[in-house]
């Protein structure tokens, strides 16, 4: 945002470039992501974050939701292998947005969101 206004860009955007944070918002929620994956395997035997700040930390998210996903169905011997792309969708119906709220990056794309609506007098 900062660049944007540096640049003289007079309009109200909000940033969506997720790099590696939409892999680590799915990471914590560790229920969530457990029953949309389907597992038994508690969130330690996945090796989830305890904290949902804690996803911040992992310096490849999407290499760790792989993982998880790849641990999770391992014992089953599923013939069809879930793929992390399978999840996305799902657990947008599941997470637990008090748990996202926990990440600041999630924090700071609400504030951002709610600041642009804001400014744009579609709410107070």
């Amino acid at each position: 945002m900062r660049l944007v206004q540096q640049a003289g860009i007079n309009h109200h955007l909000i940033p969506l470039i997720p790099v590696q944070t939409t892999e680590a918002w799915l990471l914590a929620d560790p229920e969530a992501l457990r029953q949309v994956i389907g597992t038994n395997l508690t969130a330690d035997e996945l090796c989830l974050p305890v904290r949902s700040h804690q996803v911040e930390s992992d310096p490849n998210p999407k290499q760790t939701l792989a993982q998880v996903v790849q641990r999770a169905t391992a014992p089953r011997g599923r013939r069809r292998t879930l793929r992390v792309s399978d999840i996305f969708a799902p657990m947008a119906y599941t997470i637990s947005l008090e748990r996202l709220r926990g990440v600041p990056a999630y924090q700071r794309f609400v504030d951002e969101v709610a600041g642009a609506l804001i400014a744009l007098h579609v709410i107070e």
